[in-house]
C-alpha cells in the first residue's frame, strides 16, 4: 500500500471523527430542556429545542435550532422564538 494512500486514509479518518464528535456534541448540548427568559412576557419558560436540527447543522458553523416545545404554548405558539438567544445549547 502506498504511503500517500495511508496518509490520505488517516486524514479522512480524523476528519470523519471530528464531524461525528461535532454532531454528537451539538445533539448532547441541545437535547435537555432549558429554562430561558420569554422575551414577550419577561418570565422564565421551559423550552425543548430541536436537537436533531442542531446536530444536522453543526457543521460547518454553529448549530441552528428551533423550539419544539414551550411552557407558553399553545397560547404563544406563533412567537418569533427570540428566546433562542438565551438558550444556545448551554443546558
Amino acid at each position: 500500500m502506498s504511503p500517500w494512500l495511508i496518509v490520505l486514509l488517516v486524514v479522512a479518518a480524523v476528519a470523519a471523527l471530528y464531524c461525528i464528535l461535532a454532531v454528537a456534541e451539538a445533539y448532547y448540548l441541545w437535547s435537555p430542556p432549558q429554562i430561558v427568559r420569554c422575551p414577550e412576557t419577561g418570565r422564565p419558560a421551559r423550552v425543548q429545542l430541536d436537537a436533531t436540527l442542531a446536530a444536522l447543522t453543526a457543521l460547518p458553523g454553529p448549530p441552528k435550532s428551533l423550539v419544539k416545545e414551550c411552557d407558553r404554548w399553545p397560547e404563544r405558539q406563533d412567537c418569533d422564538q427570540r428566546c433562542l438567544a438565551d438558550a444556545g445549547g448551554r443546558g
